[in-house]
């Protein structure tokens, strides 16, 4: 498949560019691509590199990577390039031809399919991967604000969202049977934490720990692929578990438990 260079995926780098500032400046980090997957095969796609997109699409990278199986199938990950693509893949060397490399991709499923948010440096800075990987908890709070300040540009992606015919059939699905990179956090946390972690369930784990991130219950729900209902009833459940009578009381509280 190969993009028109009037297509909004290519035509928006300017406004990538300028919402990626803070990342360049402090990181490094040169290249960002925002996807969105969706279970019934459409998608999007916002970057700054347009030369790097148009070449995934005319080359049908979708059978390369390996974030383009079935949105449904994937669980929150964080995933670095190096740990999952040999040198020698046409991936590896794709990324190498646009100076893109040492990168991590961030899985962040919700309710109709799963957020791809790749970041990656130039190629031979690898000092720049142990710099972001040392605060790892600012790459979240970047994709928190780009989620907030993109929306007109999701607006606009939306109405130019493509379909790839076949792509779930033809996309590896190597992550996906990848233990080391899908594990459950929470039950390690239970099993580890002497006091704090063991009176609350995995799911409530996870509610609180998105809780202290700035999520609120809807966007929770879009997180774990969960109704807003369900949410709000672990919501309570935690309140309960720890006395708080309002948010601001539950923040502290969890922040004692989880910090």
């Amino acid at each position: 498949m190969e993009l028109n260079s009037n297509h909004f995926f290519l035509t928006s780098i300017q406004d990538i560019k300028e919402l990626i500032a803070p990342l360049k400046k402090y990181f490094g980090i040169t290249t960002f691509v925002y996807k969105k997957n969706f279970n019934d095969g459409a998608e999007i796609r916002l970057s700054n590199n347009a030369e790097y997109s148009y070449s995934f699409y005319k080359n049908k990278f979708h059978t390369e990577s390996l974030f383009e199986a079935k949105p449904s199938l994937y669980t929150k990950a964080r995933v670095l390039w190096d740990d999952v693509y040999s040198n020698t893949s046409r991936a590896a060397e794709h990324s190498r031809n646009h100076d893109v490399y040492h990168g991590i991709t961030f899985v962040e499923p919700f309710v109709d399919g799963c957020e791809i948010f790749a970041f990656g440096v130039p190629v031979g800075r690898v000092d720049l991967m142990h710099r972001y990987l040392s605060h790892i908890d600012l790459l979240e709070k970047f994709i928190l604000y780009f989620r907030e300040s993109a929306q007109p540009l999701f607006r606009k992606a939306e109405k130019s969202k493509i379909q790839i015919p076949g792509k779930f059939e033809a996309a590896p699905s190597d992550l996906l049977s990848n233990e080391n990179s899908f594990f459950d956090r929470s039950s390690f946390l239970r099993e580890v934490c002497v006091h704090s972690y063991k009176i609350f369930s995995a799911r409530e784990i996870q509610c609180a720990e998105l809780l202290l991130q700035g999520f609120t219950a809807r966007m929770i729900s879009h997180q774990l692929n969960l109704s807003p209902r369900t949410i709000e009833s672990y919501v309570q459940n935690i309140k309960q578990k720890t006395n708080s009578v309002s948010k601001p009381d539950l923040i502290r509280t969890l922040s004692s438990y989880f910090k």
